[in-house]
């Protein structure tokens, strides 16, 4: 008779709780009454057992199964694990991770102060993309824009730098003032 089946004898039918010791891959290791078990943890339970962690156990034919996690007093932030690679922690954060994600939801509102993403790339396509803010700033080695149909600017003045050149570059091109029309260079070429 093995050690825990020994042990099986003074369980509570509908379970035991066990400490955890160790955890390895797919097994974690169990201390009850000084008794050594290996188990699996269960699909459904949701938190992953830590060193230290009071587990809920259930024996199923021949195999032991941790069930849920009854309590913590190491402090280690929460992980719920799921097939496929999703982590999701939680401590002071939320922090997510998985190999790809998709999501597919109708409307979505976040409220915060502030939303940072760090990413290689970003591809937006909307039937309307609005952005209301006090200051919209764009910092980038290179900016290109391309608009099909009107690009049109309505702001109470702006104002344009280049170090070098500043080329436009048109069939027609229209330049009309209601007060003054200034051109200074040291030279000026026009025709």
């Amino acid at each position: 008779m093995t050690m825990w089946r020994e042990l099986d004898v003074r369980m509570a039918a509908g379970g035991f709780a066990a400490e955890v010791r160790s955890c390895e891959a797919a097994s974690v290791w169990l201390s009850r009454e000084g008794v050594a078990l290996e188990a699996r943890v269960a699909l459904g339970c949701v938190y992953q057992p830590e060193p230290g962690d009071t587990v809920l156990v259930l024996q199923a034919d021949e195999t032991l199964w941790v069930v849920a996690l009854l309590t913590r007093t190491s402090g280690a932030p929460l992980r719920m694990l799921a097939p496929g690679g999703l982590t999701v922690e939680t401590d002071a954060a939320l922090r997510v991770s998985a190999p790809r994600a998709s999501f597919l939801i109708a409307e979505v509102q976040h409220a915060g102060r502030s939303l940072m993403a760090q990413l290689e790339r970003l591809d937006i396509t909307a039937g309307l993309s609005r952005l209301v803010a006090d200051l919209s700033l764009l910092i980038a080695g290179n900016a290109v824009r391309q608009v099909e149909g009107l690009d049109q600017v309505r702001a109470g003045s702006i104002e344009q730098t280049a170090q070098k050149d500043l080329q436009m570059t048109a069939e027609n091109t229209f330049l009309a003032a209601s007060n003054l029309v200034r051109v200074d260079a040291e030279q000026v070429h026009i025709g």
